[in-house]
């Protein structure tokens, strides 16, 4: 079952010739094996992302737990790009599932399948790394701010002896929507760079679409440069230079922070929460982002890299690839995890909403008894 066309740049993937690899060697069984349970992992990580991340909007619109504004706003829109991804894993692993379950099966007519469902699903594969492209963009833009806000509120306002006003909430919200418009600008190319490729028909792989192979290096050579390579170097900066002023004013000469001790914890335990966060936002990106441009150099689609290195008994590396796209997706949940054990703020948020909760619940049937005891 054939869900898209043909890619054009296959003649000259580095893998064809030499007895290296050829279209008779393609194994589908190999290349799809497993695919069912790990479906269901991506559909299980989606819900829980989706979950986890509603409770985090949640606590942030109606719990006071952060003083600054731009801080608090800055990790609602976070949580929200991570709510936005959640919804794509489910989509993709709810797209393999019923390929393998049901597309696939002998229950429903190969030609009537392809012609109602086969554009729909192809579909899906592309607008899920659209969205994954986009939150993962957006993520980026938000922690580089967060980390230029933290560099202002330790170096930058203590070295001076002032305290910068409040970034104005109109501000905010145009910084916001700017994140927004700019992630989606540079992520709806990749909607040429995926698909239900020929002779994979059940996983969403990276393809070339154009004749001379250039698309994707060039797509990945300026996204690397402005989504990573720049923002990275900004937020090295911003919290080398945190750890640098906090170590050198550790002691003797502490007059230079905060006077209140209060919200110098608060803002030191905010620090280090989003450094946490951009470190294991880095961990779970860089893996997958380095297999696409490995993919883009060869002028190979993923599913011929995968037959190659089956072919080469390569496991090492094609554990490497499995892993690369599960990282990928792991930050609807681990964002939220880093939240829940690295800010005793927003522990305390969860407990007392279950109070809170817990007591409107007991509250009605307490005053009935209490009534009919008189």
């Amino acid at each position: 079952m054939t869900m898209a066309n043909s890619p054009t740049c296959n003649a000259q993937c580095v893998y064809y010739g030499n007895d290296s690899l050829n279209s008779s060697q393609i194994d589908l069984t190999a290349i799809v094996a497993g695919q069912d349970v790990i479906s269901s992992i991506y559909i299980c990580i989606g819900v829980i992302g989706t979950l986890l991340n509603g409770l985090v909007v949640y606590i942030l619109v109606n719990k006071k737990i952060l003083r600054s504004r731009i801080l608090r706003h800055l990790m609602i829109n976070l949580a929200v790009a991570d709510l936005c991804s959640a919804l794509a894993v489910i989509l993709l692993g709810t797209k393999t599932f019923y390929i393998i379950n049901f597309s696939s099966s002998t229950r429903m007519n190969q030609e009537v399948n392809l012609s109602l469902f086969g554009q729909e699903l192809n579909g899906i594969c592309k607008s899920s790394y659209i969205i994954f492209f986009m939150t993962n963009f957006v993520s980026t833009l938000n922690l580089t701010i967060i980390a230029i806000d933290r560099y202002r509120t330790f170096v930058v306002n203590n070295m001076v002896s002032i305290r910068s006003k409040q970034v104005s909430l109109g501000k905010i919200r145009l910084l916001i929507a700017c994140f927004w418009v700019v992630s989606i600008g540079f992520a709806f190319p990749f909607i040429e760079t995926f698909e239900l490729t020929p002779r994979v028909n059940n996983r969403c792989l990276f393809a070339h679409s154009y004749k001379h192979c250039t698309y994707n290096i060039v797509l990945m050579a300026i996204v690397l440069s402005l989504f990573c390579a720049l923002p990275a170097v900004i937020m090295i900066f911003c919290y080398f230079n945190i750890i640098l002023f906090l170590r050198k004013h550790a002691t003797g000469t502490k007059n230079l922070l905060n006077n209140n001790k209060e919200n110098q914890a608060r803002d030191l335990n905010h620090t280090k929460l989003f450094a946490v966060i951009t470190f294991a936002f880095t961990i779970t990106v860089t893996p997958f982002m380095g297999y696409l441009i490995y993919v883009s150099w060869t002028n190979c689609n993923a599913d011929e890299i995968l037959q190659y290195l089956l072919i080469k008994s390569a496991y090492g590396w094609i554990a490497f690839h499995e892993v690369a796209h599960f990282l990928f997706i792991l930050p609807p949940i681990i964002n939220p995890l880093c939240y829940t054990f690295s800010s005793r703020s927003y522990r305390k948020a969860i407990l007392n909403g279950c109070q809170c909760n817990k007591a409107t619940a007991i509250g009605p049937s307490t005053q009935t008894n209490s009534t009919s005891n008189r």
